[in-house]
């Protein structure tokens, strides 16, 4: 809806080619793929082009718009999964260093115990 409120807009600005004359259609030819006015029309360019209204072309771009933004979202999916992923394995790599670094006081304390009572 707000693609095609641009291009209607865009309808009522200049063709900077022909001052003056509005843009009323849109030039699908691979080539060209612009807005024209009634002049441009008029031209040898623009002669047994393919031309679509500029409502259409909008509502053509607002859908591939759409598809892109559902692939966006996908992929978006796919990513957040993984750093969920990815910081659920960091917090078990944290989990089990403090383990181990608690482990190894322990072992130092319970060496340290024995050398001291050995000592005596």
């Amino acid at each position: 809806m707000q693609m095609s409120a641009s291009l209607n807009s865009l309808s009522h600005e200049e063709c900077p080619k022909h001052k003056g004359q509005p843009f009323i259609l849109f030039c699908n030819e691979k080539q060209c793929q612009m807005m024209v006015c009634g002049a441009c029309l008029r031209t040898k360019h623009h002669r047994d082009h393919n031309m679509i209204e500029l409502n259409e072309k909008a509502d053509e771009i607002k859908k591939k718009l759409q598809e892109f933004n559902k692939g966006s979202q996908k992929i978006k999916d796919v990513f957040d999964g993984q750093i969920t992923t990815i910081n659920e394995i960091i917090e078990n790599i944290n989990t089990t260093a403090s383990t181990g670094n608690l482990l190894i006081k322990m072992k130092f304390h319970q060496v340290r115990f024995y050398m001291f009572a050995y000592l005596k």
